[in-house]
C-alpha cells in the first residue's frame, strides 16, 4: 500500500517539482494542511480519501509511512518514501519484482533519527490545499504551469505515468491473489480438523464398544468402581469429540465467509485491472 501512495503523490506533483522544488518538499507544501511543517494523519486522511482509499487503508497507510512513529510525517520521511517508489517504477517491466527491492531501503530507515530534520515552511511559499484534488484538475493545473517540454519529454511522462499505474494495479491484484491463497490455505486447515474430529469420534464409539464389552463380560468379577471409571472416561472422550467438531465447524464458516469475501475481492480488482489496461490502450489506439 505505501508503494500505491507513494506513486500517487509522485505523479501529483512531479511536473511542479521540476521547476521549483523538490519532489519532497513539494509533496509537503500540498499535504501540510495548517502549515505546521509536518503532516499529521487528518492531513493525510484529507488527501487520501480524494483518492479513494477506505479508512483503513489509510490508517495502515499513515503507520507505514510515519517510519519514525512520532505520529506525523516529516520531509525526511517522505523523501524516503518518494526515494523508494521512484526505484520501485524504475523498472516498469517487472513492477512487481521492482517494488519488493525498493521496499529495502525504506524498511532499512525504521530506526527513529535522534533528530528529526523539520522543515518550516514559509506562508509565502505555501499553497491552497483547499483547491479540488481531483487528478484532472491537477493535470490542467500542472500543465498550465509548466513550461513547455519537448515531444520526447511528454511522451516519456505519459508512458511513465501509464507504468505507474500498471505497477500500482498489479501490486493491488498480487496481494488480492496473496489474500485468496491464505484463504485457501484456512479452509485446507478446517478441512483437516474436521477430519482429526471424525477420526477421534470413531475412536471414542470403538473404545466405548470395548468397554460394554468387557462390563458385560466381566460383569459378575467387576466391581462399580471400574465400571464408573470407564464410563466417566467415555462420557469425557465423548464431550471432548463434541467440542472437536463445533471447533472445526466455527472453522469451516470463518474459512468459507472468508473465502467468498477474498474471491469477491480479487473478482472487483481484477476488473479494476482491465478496466486501467482498457483506459491505456484506448488513448494510445486514438
Amino acid at each position: 500500500m505505501r508503494w500505491a501512495f507513494a506513486v500517487a503523490v509522485v505523479l501529483t506533483f512531479a511536473a511542479e517539482a521540476r521547476k521549483k522544488a523538490s519532489p519532497e518538499e513539494e509533496a509537503l507544501q500540498e499535504l501540510d494542511v495548517d502549515k505546521s511543517g509536518k503532516v499529521e494523519q487528518n492531513e493525510l486522511e484529507s488527501f487520501a480519501r480524494s483518492k479513494g482509499m477506505t479508512p483503513d487503508q489509510i490508517h495502515q497507510e499513515f503507520l507505514s509511512l510515519d517510519l519514525n512513529g512520532d505520529g506525523v510525517l516529516e520531509a525526511d520521511e517522505i523523501r524516503r518514501t518518494l526515494q523508494a517508489s521512484a526505484a520501485a517504477d524504475a523498472t516498469p517491466s517487472a513492477p512487481s519484482a521492482s517494488l519488493g527491492q525498493a521496499a529495502a531501503p525504506a524498511e532499512s530507515a525504521l530506526q527513529p533519527p535522534k533528530v528529526p530534520n523539520v522543515i518550516t515552511i514559509p506562508r509565502s511559499a505555501a499553497v491552497d490545499i483547499h483547491q479540488d484534488l481531483q487528478p484532472e484538475k491537477l493535470t490542467e493545473e500542472a500543465m498550465r504551469q509548466a513550461p513547455a517540454a519537448p515531444a520526447s519529454e511528454e511522451g516519456l511522462d505519459v508512458r511513465a505515468e501509464h507504468s505507474a499505474e500498471r505497477a500500482v494495479a498489479e501490486l493491488f491484484e498480487k496481494k488480492a491473489a496473496d489474500a485468496l491463497a491464505s484463504m485457501r490455505e484456512d479452509l485446507a486447515n478446517a478441512e483437516k480438523l474436521e477430519l482429526s474430529a471424525r477420526a477421534l469420534r470413531g475412536q471414542a464409539k470403538e473404545l466405548e464398544t470395548q468397554v460394554n464389552s468387557q462390563v458385560a463380560q466381566a460383569a459378575k468379577a467387576a466391581t462399580d468402581s471400574i465400571v464408573q471409571k470407564a464410563l466417566r472416561q467415555v462420557k469425557l472422550m465423548s464431550q471432548e469429540v463434541a467440542s472437536a467438531e463445533e471447533q472445526a465447524k466455527r472453522h469451516q464458516n470463518l474459512a468459507d465467509e472468508a473465502m467468498e469475501q477474498a474471491v469477491s475481492a480479487q473478482s472487483k480488482i481484477s476488473e479494476e485491472v482491465r478496466r486501467i489496461k482498457a483506459d491505456h490502450v484506448s488513448p494510445m489506439g486514438a
